[in-house]
């Protein structure tokens, strides 16, 4: 017995953003690479689009691997090495006070 069937639920309902997915395909090959070879490889083919826009503000992908390699690089002179694990904490701020606070720090 499925922890489904346990409350009931007689199929596996459809995770909302299925249907951004052609055909429903949802299923797809993980490339051998990290997360960041990854986006720097994607992000590469757009520099000049929008990555993000929050509240009226936007970076581009070129920004926003300049940003990325920016937080690495601080990282690194703090000791931090391949095989390490970093945990980011976000605590509930205005926007405004995080925008200011992220300031600082770079």
């Amino acid at each position: 017995m499925g922890l489904l069937s346990i409350f009931g639920i007689k199929s596996k309902p459809k995770a909302p953003w299925e249907k951004f997915y052609k055909n429903g395909e949802t299923k797809f090959e993980i490339p051998d690479m990290t997360i960041y070879e990854y986006f720097k490889e994607n992000a590469e083919k757009h520099l000049d689009c929008i990555a993000l826009e929050y509240m009226g503000s936007t970076i581009t992908y070129k920004e926003m691997l300049r940003q990325i390699d920016i937080c690495a690089k601080s990282f690194k002179s703090l000791g931090v090495k391949k095989g390490d694990r970093v945990v980011f904490e976000f605590r509930i701020y205005n926007e405004g006070d995080l925008d200011a606070k992220v300031k600082e720090i770079v």
